[in-house]
């Protein structure tokens, strides 16, 4: 089992690698055409989609293939398990998607929009975030 511990390891390290690899330079692309004054919003949130999906595809293989997780059973089994990270997605994927709408807002403020409805949605869409994780992280019992 030690060798294919050690080709698994080799070849996990070179797909994580690679996939940093591509995730900075669609990075640095992305970047390079904001500084162009393009419109950017959709290529940072497929950028942001595209880098939790090769997360979540690396922790599925180490968890569940690799790591024999699917073994227990029914799958009301383990996916007791999985109620706190899908909680964390679900608030980081939230939190990326504000960060990508306060761009959106600072976009039009540069072209000179009336930006105050827009922030009153965010402000809200924000409040709503916070408060359903409240209530989810309670009946979670996190």
């Amino acid at each position: 089992m030690g060798e294919a511990d050690s080709i698994y390891g080799l070849v996990r390290q070179i797909v994580t690698s690679a996939s940093a690899a591509a995730a900075i330079v669609a990075g640095f692309r992305i970047y390079m055409k904001w500084n162009r004054g393009e419109f950017v919003t959709h290529l940072i949130l497929s950028w942001t989609v595209s880098i939790l999906a090769v997360g979540a595809l690396i922790y599925a293989v180490n968890v569940y293939i690799y790591g024999g997780g699917l073994r227990g059973g029914l799958a009301i089994g383990w996916t007791d398990m999985l109620k706190y990270e899908i909680y964390e997605a679900v608030m980081l994927f939230g939190i990326v998607v504000s960060i990508v709408s306060i761009i959106r807002i600072y976009y039009r403020y540069n072209e000179g929009e009336d930006i105050v409805p827009l922030i009153y949605q965010w402000v809200g869409a924000v409040l709503f975030l916070s408060v359903m994780g409240l209530i989810v992280s309670s009946l979670i019992k996190y």
